[in-house]
């Protein structure tokens, strides 16, 4: 079968899970406490989008792609959606935790 793109572009692919950049920004303001829907949904966002590369990467493996088109997809997606929603929680209860101190300070 033909595959989806060649084996040179299926490299750059690989860079999908370079959403590190993204990182030391959203976890910066979420310790100022600031901007917390937006980093929130940003987050969320980042989950759903890498979730759907996975999903295309097995896709792509069960219709019969090469392994330069379907591996990259996976694991630019897992390996990125993955850790983005195991620490979803930990950023939220972060946030929490900033407003109960902001709370706490003005009641003083």
């Amino acid at each position: 079968m033909q595959g989806w793109w060649t084996e040179q572009t299926g490299v750059w692919f690989a860079f999908l899970g370079m959403s590190g950049l993204l990182v030391p920004l959203l976890v910066w303001q979420v310790n100022r406490g600031r901007h917390r829907q937006a980093v929130l949904r940003t987050w969320i966002g980042v989950v759903v989008t890498y979730s759907i590369i996975t999903v295309a990467g097995a896709i792509a493996r069960l219709v019969g792609q090469p392994n330069y088109v379907w591996i990259p997809l996976v694991y630019a997606g897992f390996g990125t959606a993955v850790p983005y929603a195991a620490t979803y929680h930990v950023m939220k209860k972060r946030y929490t935790d900033i407003e109960l101190r902001k709370a706490r300070a003005r009641d003083l």
